[in-house]
């Protein structure tokens, strides 16, 4: 069963290196890979109830390789982001035929997904920092999507505070971690 939690941070991963492959006019295909993968993720998501382990990637220890695991409140927050998902998906579908790169959103989109999923699960602080920031940067890409200059501010705000944020969040693992 703990396979399925590294294909929660993979399957948005590639769904959108998929959806960057594509050629710009297909749109389409673009939004109906993204809402399959959220169905996929939604479902996998579904299938860890009452589930709790840890997984560790490659078959590496904890202190060396990247753990993943999962227990009730992680299953909480992974249905909560997985559900959030898709209607945000299935909304934006109708709302983001006004700007010209649609694909672009999708990916961006994906990878914030990925992020947060792999920030739920994350075993350690370090790959929890990682995901963090990962989910971070696709988001203030996010905000200034529209390319007005409303949005630009709004972003580079966003982005200012997130790297103080950030900063202070590494500054305080370093000075409380153990020696």
């Amino acid at each position: 069963m703990n396979v399925i939690l590294p294909l929660l941070v993979a399957l948005p991963l590639g769904a959108g290196f998929i959806i960057a492959l594509l050629p710009k006019k297909h749109t389409k295909a673009a939004a109906v890979i993204s809402v399959t993968a959220s169905i996929i993720i939604l479902v996998g998501s579904a299938a860890l109830f009452g589930y709790e382990g840890i997984y560790e990637i490659g078959g590496w220890n904890a202190p060396v390789g990247i753990s993943l695991s999962i227990d009730a409140f992680s299953w909480i927050m992974l249905m909560s982001i997985s559900t959030l998902t898709l209607f945000v998906l299935l909304f934006s579908a109708d709302y983001m035929k006004t700007y010209t790169s649609r694909s672009r959103f999708y990916v961006l989109f994906l990878m914030m997904v990925a992020g947060m999923n792999g920030t739920v699960i994350a075993g350690d602080i370090f790959n929890r920092f990682v995901y963090v920031e990962m989910a971070a940067i696709a988001s203030y890409i996010l905000v200034g999507f529209g390319c007005g200059s409303k949005e630009l501010a709004a972003s580079l705000k966003y982005a200012v505070l997130g790297a103080l944020a950030s900063s202070v969040t590494v500054l305080g693992i370093g000075l409380f971690s153990p020696r």
